[in-house]
């Protein structure tokens, strides 16, 4: 396994800081885009946009040959971003688990 993370600087944006990162790692030869976040009043202006093709390259250039992601089921933006890359929904939704640390 290995995983890499990029930022996008805000100062193309005229902001000092970080506006969004992705962290992308890869088992086998599946490729995941694990997180993607972008700074709200940045959505919409092509940083997701950046940082999913920036991702996808990676997983191309290791050989991959496949990708996924999650989202939430109703975070439409992020959907209907990936979808724009050529992802497709599975017919089983996302499955999360929790346990408690503390009772060990």
């Amino acid at each position: 396994p290995a995983s890499r993370s990029r930022y996008i600087d805000g100062s193309v944006f005229g902001f000092t800081g970080s506006i969004g990162y992705a962290i992308t790692g890869r088992a086998d030869y599946t490729g995941y885009l694990q997180r993607l976040a972008i700074r709200p009043e940045f959505q919409a202006r092509g940083a997701g946009w950046a940082l999913t093709r920036d991702s996808l390259m990676w997983m191309q250039r290791r050989r991959l040959t496949r990708a996924m992601v999650n989202t939430h089921t109703d975070n439409n933006v992020a959907l209907g971003l990936y979808q724009r890359f050529g992802f497709r929904l599975l017919p089983q939704g996302l499955v999360v688990l929790t346990r408690r640390l503390d009772d060990m």
